[in-house]
């Protein structure tokens, strides 16, 4: 039923009745008012303030284009009865969800999408954020039960993307240290440095494969290796002494501080091979 309008009160146009303004500084004109309060002082002042001549001319009692006047203000024509309440609710609704926390739910490692449950709502398969997509790449799958913040577009989640992550009770912070860079992973492998003692510390991992195309140089005052058998497939250049103790040391299975000679004479002749 259309509303009534008090007596004395001329009819606003049909433009006017249907331009509704909202911005952050006024809150709009009443397509109810009568074109003197829609005219008043008060009411021009905060026009004129918000600039925006559409809203002006609504307040007015004149026709409007239905256009926005500036991007930082909306324009809302609604139709006879609509509520501006629902308007208002579905505005709130995109910004809550511009920015949101969750929980990743799922993930397809081979299509590079995770899924996120945010409150009793699950999303769609969405992508997440990497550091670097380009020329130079990175790959650090999300995991199921990895706190994460989903940023959308627009505020409609089914364009969200998830950008890893958040500290949870789940998962905690795998130091405490000011200054460390710790990365801990599932199998127990952990990478360390901290600055405060200049060590950058590796354990849990089961091999290491270390592959260059010429030539890997290390630089240090000291090298020690602890290993229980070491194998050098191919040639060794050594440019300095050796010292050897604590075992034999074997040449094509000649033992060379134990080995005998033959034919061994006195005087200048050479003696025979080792046996």
């Amino acid at each position: 039923m259309a509303q009534r309008q008090p007596a004395g009160r001329p009819q606003p146009s049909a433009a006017a009745r249907k331009a509704v303004y909202l911005c952050h500084r006024c809150a709009g004109c009443d397509p109810s008012l009568s074109a003197t309060e829609r005219t008043g002082a008060g009411k021009r002042q905060r026009l004129a303030r918000t600039g925006c001549r559409a809203a002006g001319t609504a307040a007015s009692g004149g026709e409007v284009d239905g256009q926005a006047a500036s991007g930082d203000r909306t324009f809302f024509t609604t139709g006879q009865g609509a509520s501006m309440n629902a308007q208002l609710t579905e505005i709130m609704r995109l910004i809550t969800n511009l920015i949101r926390t969750g929980i990743v739910s799922d993930v397809d490692r081979e299509k590079w999408l995770c899924r996120v449950q945010v409150g009793d709502l699950e999303t769609n398969w969405i992508s997440w954020l990497t550091l670097r997509a380009g020329g130079a790449r990175t790959w650090w799958c999300p995991s199921p039960g990895e706190q994460v913040v989903l940023l959308s577009m627009g505020g409609n989640l089914e364009t969200a993307f998830a950008l890893p992550a958040i500290y949870s009770n789940r998962f905690p912070p795998p130091s405490a240290s000011v200054d460390a860079s710790v990365t801990d992973y599932p199998d127990g492998g952990r990478f360390e440095y901290e600055p405060a003692s200049g060590r950058w510390y590796v354990k849990g991992i089961k091999s290491m494969v270390i592959e260059a195309a010429d030539n890997i140089t290390l630089k240090t005052a000291e090298l020690v290796v602890e290993t229980d058998n070491m194998r050098i497939n191919g040639k060794v250049a050594i440019a300095g002494g050796v010292t050897q103790q604590g075992g034999a040391l074997s040449s094509n299975g000649i033992i060379l501080d134990k080995h005998q000679h033959a034919g061994v004479k006195s005087g200048g002749d050479t003696s025979g091979g080792p046996l």
